[in-house]
């Protein structure tokens, strides 16, 4: 059977493919979503741990929070261990069942269609996107590849695999006395990577999320980790207990993208590279994407640095030249903000809407440019992606930290812009730029995001200061 060919086809009904298709129906597209399994959420791949705020954030149904957390040990190879308690909530435990389910509820109230079935080719020709599975043939525009650590399709169309990939198990066990989250480091734990436990409060009793991300043998540094919690915690964990068992990216494919074709999350190997997750920084990119899209759609728009905010990339529909204007080619930072006013000032003449997402470190090496935005009066819409910090480092460092057995929770050092935090919006007051901000209720970035562009139509340059949580 062939379907009516749709707007956007999704792969995969994880958080990233049902969030991804809830943002697009909302924008009006036609939406097909293929999940190879019968129910949402089921298996489950994941610890299940989100960061508390991502519920306001997102408008996410609060419905699967199970518990907070607030303190964390590490434990060295040596057995040393650190314990680091944070001042207020900042994740929680979630039952990831109830959580897909509800957000592909709400996915479905927007429009996405949901289909079940296994996608097993993708092809691109000039009328769009063919995909298959064993009964059905789709027909897209366009198609996000969502379907988790699974890589046959990348390979199908080139797009390669990652470059780096560990093995997890993980399972959830009943335990009499949980204990606060715990992470053990050293190659007698998880060569690699890392083992955790994880407290669960369910309604009926408590239990323990057990998993090890490792080179290999995972499932017998799994059945480690549970013997070496099975007294302090009482694990009750039942005769023959298999893990659920997976492999974990921890590196990019080589290309995310192909004519017609997006990748995401875990299919992408977009994770974070010290955990193997990252829910929350995927979910918050594409909100940014939405917001401005929504703001600026109308506008003959030119997105000046479109290598910053990959989930640009994937919402916008880009069908002229100078839509999308590419990035430095490099890892340098400090070029996303001169780089920009200089589309900025071509574009004027042409009468383009050119339009940024400035990261906040970025924008620190050259703050000035904000004086010669509003000094020659170049239209420039800067959306501050203002997390805070320079957490491509953090991570680094708390990745080199877990491998060499040192101490993760001093990544930070050096590499926050906190304490006190940069007012960016009176930072561009201050130069002459019309800026608002900072923003931290995602009710008020639409209206704030609408002013901006306003300003910029009448020919000056605008910022908007979003406060965002990092990675």
């Amino acid at each position: 059977m062939t379907r009516s060919a749709s707007d956007v086809l999704i792969v995969g009904g994880g958080p990233a493919g049902l969030y991804a298709g809830l943002q697009l129906a909302r924008a009006g597209h036609g939406v097909d979503l293929v999940e190879e399994h019968r129910e949402f959420g089921s298996p489950v791949h994941c610890t299940g741990v989100l960061a508390r705020d991502a519920f306001d954030v997102f408008d996410l149904p609060a419905g699967s929070l199970l518990n907070e957390l607030r303190q964390v040990r590490f434990v060295a190879p040596s057995g040393a261990a650190v314990d680091y308690t944070t001042p207020t909530t900042e994740a929680v435990v979630i039952d990831r069942v109830r959580f897909d389910r509800q957000l592909a509820d709400e996915a479905q109230r927007a429009g996405v269609r949901f289909h079940q079935g296994r996608v097993t080719d993708v092809s691109v020709d000039r009328a769009g996107v063919r995909a298959t599975t064993a009964e059905t043939t789709f027909r897209a525009r366009a198609t996000l590849l969502a379907c988790g650590a699974s890589y046959g399709l990348q390979r199908k169309l080139g797009l390669g695999l990652p470059k780096l990939l560990l093995q997890s198990a993980q399972a959830e066990i009943p335990a009499d006395r949980p204990g606060d989250v715990e992470v053990h480091f050293g190659a007698a734990a998880a060569p690699r990577g890392f083992a955790w436990a994880v407290p669960v409060h369910r309604s009926d009793r408590p239990y323990v999320r057990i998993g090890v991300m490792c080179q290999s043998r995972a499932a017998d540094h799994f059945h480690a980790m549970v013997e070496r919690l099975r007294t302090r915690w009482g694990v009750a964990a039942p005769e023959g207990l298999t893990p659920r068992q997976k492999v974990l990216p921890l590196a990019p494919i080589d290309r995310t993208y192909a004519e017609r074709v997006l990748v995401l999350g875990d299919a992408a190997g977009l994770v974070k590279p010290t955990t193997g997750g990252g829910i929350y920084y995927g979910l918050l990119s594409a909100r940014l994407a939405a917001e401005t899209w929504n703001a600026i759609k109308a506008e003959p728009w030119s997105l000046a640095v479109s290598d910053r905010i990959p989930w640009a990339r994937r919402l916008w529909p880009a069908t002229d030249y100078h839509h999308m204007l590419g990035g430095s080619g490099a890892q340098g930072v400090g070029y996303a903000a001169p780089a920009a006013l200089g589309v900025g000032l071509a574009n004027k003449a042409k009468g383009l809407f050119t339009v940024t997402f400035q990261p906040d470190g970025d924008l620190m090496y050259s703050p000035g440019i904000l004086w010669t935005a509003a000094y020659h009066k170049i239209p420039v819409l800067f959306v501050m992606h203002n997390n805070r910090a320079y957490h491509q480092e953090i991570m680094h460092l708390q990745r080199m930290a877990a491998i060499h057995g040192r101490r993760p929770d001093q990544a930070w050092i050096g590499n926050v812009i906190d304490n006190p935090a940069i007012d960016y919006a009176k930072l561009a007051q201050a130069q002459g730029v019309w800026a608002e901000g900072p923003i931290e209720d995602p009710a008020k970035l639409g209206a704030a995001l609408q002013r901006a562009v306003a300003v910029v139509k009448k020919g000056g340059p605008a910022l908007v200061d979003v406060v965002c949580q990092g990675r």
